[in-house]
């Protein structure tokens, strides 16, 4: 393993845990000061994190511009002011019916534009959002285009009269997708509203939930996660989820995992395979030429413009390189 160069680490965060609270117990794990992330996940959810360690963390961009899965959690009839349950309630109203919810779904699939929640880390002249409403400001966040390629629904929970109280999603979409967002809009169509109860991510492009160091530590997402409310010292209430377990390194290290050309493809990444005589020329920036990788020569292997390609030397990856009018550029480099 390249242990020098870093690993990918696919971690379960457990709620109640900031995303960074996570990368330091991988930065203990690994022995190691630079970890980097794909895109974090708020404190009240769950699920995975696609971590990078030392000289890994370069595929960050890479990584997060893939296809994200969640299964969430939704509670209708009431909304929140963050849309999750660290908010306070804002507003009631009536619960929608089981065949209403069926007709809303498909209309919030495929392309469209999205407003972020107030509640978010979206910076504003520098600022972010949620701060400047905490300040008592208040904010107006443009739409985004962002698609979501499906969703399912999973199971119900009724109320006494037969109409949707808790809804059980499962959410294939792009980068920026907003959840907490989509429950929002979803409950509007259906003229009732809604905040996300739980929240649990499940994919990152080629990663998955359940070949992530600490995934046997979270409860099951099957039944509707429990929350209760505690007093603090000066009487306010606080949300608490389920107790927090201990992950070992020896775990977190079981599951890192090296970039190989398999990873590469299924990030739509082309790998060239360079040779050894050419390797030192690589290492040293020299101009490349396309003798240099194999893969071009028998493969056949064509690069398009601002195309970019993970090289690699012996299985063992050893830079990124992009295409550019004028010939190959040089994205990153790793020596091996």
């Amino acid at each position: 393993m390249q242990k020098r160069n870093g690993f990918i680490i696919p971690f379960a965060k457990q709620t109640g845990l900031t995303s960074f609270a996570s990368m330091t117990a991988v930065k203990k794990a690994l022995g190691t000061k630079k970890v980097g992330h794909t895109g974090t996940l708020d404190s009240f959810a769950d699920g995975l994190l696609v971590l990078l360690s030392d000289k890994m963390t370069h595929l960050a961009g890479i990584i997060s511009a893939g296809k994200k899965s969640y299964e969430v959690w939704a509670e209708f009839g009431i909304q929140t002011s963050s849309l999750d349950t660290e908010g306070e309630i804002i507003r009631t109203a009536e619960l929608p019916t089981l065949s209403t919810l069926e007709k809303a779904i498909p209309e919030f699939i495929g392309k469209i534009e999205q407003v972020p929640p107030e509640f978010s880390a979206i910076k504003i002249n520098g600022k972010r959002a949620s701060d400047r409403i905490r300040q008592g400001e208040r904010v107006a966040l443009a739409p985004r285009p962002i698609e979501i390629f499906n969703i399912g629904l999973i199971n119900i929970i009724s109320s006494l009269d037969g109409k949707v109280k808790y809804a059980r999603l499962s959410v294939d979409c792009s980068k920026g997708t907003y959840i907490r967002s989509l429950v929002r809009d979803l409950a509007a169509f259906m003229k009732t509203c809604g905040y996300v109860k739980a929240l649990r991510r499940t994919e990152v492009g080629p990663f998955t939930l359940e070949k992530a160091a600490g995934f046997t530590l979270l409860p099951d997402f099957s039944q509707l996660p429990k929350t209760w409310e505690i007093k603090s010292e000066n009487g306010d209430c606080k949300k608490n989820y389920s107790e927090q377990k201990e992950l070992s390194a020896e775990e977190i290290k079981n599951k890192i995992l090296n970039f190989t050309p398999d990873i590469a493809e299924k990030l739509n990444l082309k790998s060239l395979f360079i040779s050894e005589k050419y390797l030192n020329d690589f290492h040293c920036g020299k101009k490349i030429k396309i003798d240099w990788f194999t893969s071009l020569q028998k493969e056949h292997v064509l690069l398009f413009p601002s195309e970019k390609a993970a090289v690699f030397f012996n299985g063992l990856y050893t830079g990124l390189i992009s295409m550019t009018e004028n010939g190959f550029k040089y994205e990153t480099v790793i020596k091996i």
